[in-house]
């Protein structure tokens, strides 16, 4: 299993700014434009073509897209507590292929999306669309406030490279039904929902390597875990996936982590790509033989 989770290059893990994946989140309140997502794909029984549960939520002027290759966005709703997770933002229908595109709004028509399932943040974060598992995009968000503050008090959502073909544990609630054909070497693959987690001398190892600001992030690989929530396909990301899932609606937060990352006597790359800051984590030669997929005893339910 942990081959499998690492045939994307798992080891080099990547935060990005604004591009090759992520969540762009953005919070709309009353005053704010709204729109009702329509969704361009259909799940389940023929009749939800064009019919994903989505509610009318507000979004801010100014708020953007999610970014490639998942077009992944959040819309949080101050008005009643509620999230619309979208998968393929702004999307476009070419012949059946599904896209997601780059947009800002206001938008000048409807608010297009491959799919996506609006709920309430008082809940578990289970039931939502923006990725395979069903997990909500915000609760396993990596936070700049978080880093600066040097706290992390959750686990996080990672996309692997490879996933089990229809099986999931709580709090997975399905997959995505694709195959396992880019899985390379392994002998299994780990469920949605499973845990991958750092043993405590990796994360000793990885915490003398890297810059201070990132030592919330590597002790939350120990102490919480990260859920297997989405497959990525691409491989575009060195992570081997749609890169740790973030905030980016307070970018004047991340430009202080990548300065901090700078200064630190264990500086690594921040370069900027396609607008994007690459944050790779530096991992021990034998970083594999220190991460560990759990065994689970949940059901598809709870645990």
């Amino acid at each position: 299993m942990v081959r499998a989770v690492s045939a994307g290059g798992l080891g080099q893990l990547q935060f990005d700014r604004a591009g090759n994946g992520g969540t762009a989140v953005s919070t709309g309140h009353r005053s704010d434009p709204t729109y009702t997502p329509q969704c361009l794909a259909g799940y389940g029984p023929p009749e939800n073509r064009n019919r994903c549960p989505v509610a009318a939520t507000h979004i801010r002027d100014g708020a953007s897209d999610g970014v490639p290759t998942d077009y992944h966005s959040a819309f949080l709703d101050a008005s009643n507590n509620g999230e619309t997770d979208a998968w393929l933002t702004c999307a476009s229908d070419a012949g059946g292929n599904l896209h997601g595109n780059p947009c800002r709004f206001p938008l000048s028509g409807p608010l297009r999306i491959g799919w996506g399932v609006s709920g309430s943040r008082s809940g578990d974060g289970t039931g939502f669309g923006g990725t395979a598992s069903g997990i909500a995009l915000t609760p396993g968000l990596v936070r700049a406030e978080d880093l600066l503050a040097g706290v992390d008090t959750h686990g996080f959502l990672v996309a692997v490279q490879c996933g089990a073909l229809r099986s999931h544990v709580f709090p997975a609630q399905g997959t995505d039904a694709q195959g396992a054909s880019s899985c390379i070497g392994a002998t299994a693959e780990p469920r949605y929902g499973q845990i991958l987690w750092l043993d405590a001398a990796g994360e000793s190892e990885m915490l003398a390597r890297n810059p201070v600001v990132l030592q919330p992030y590597i002790r939350a690989w120990h102490d919480f875990g990260a859920y297997v929530g989405d497959k990525n396909e691409a491989g575009a990301v060195s992570a081997g996936s749609d890169a740790i899932t973030m905030e980016l609606e307070n970018s004047a937060a991340w430009r202080r982590v990548t300065a901090s990352i700078r200064s630190d006597r264990h500086p690594i790359d921040t370069s900027v790509a396609n607008g994007a800051y690459h944050l790779n984590v530096r991992v021990p030669s034998d970083f594999l033989s220190h991460l560990h997929v759990l065994a689970t005893t949940c059901s598809t339910s709870g645990c």
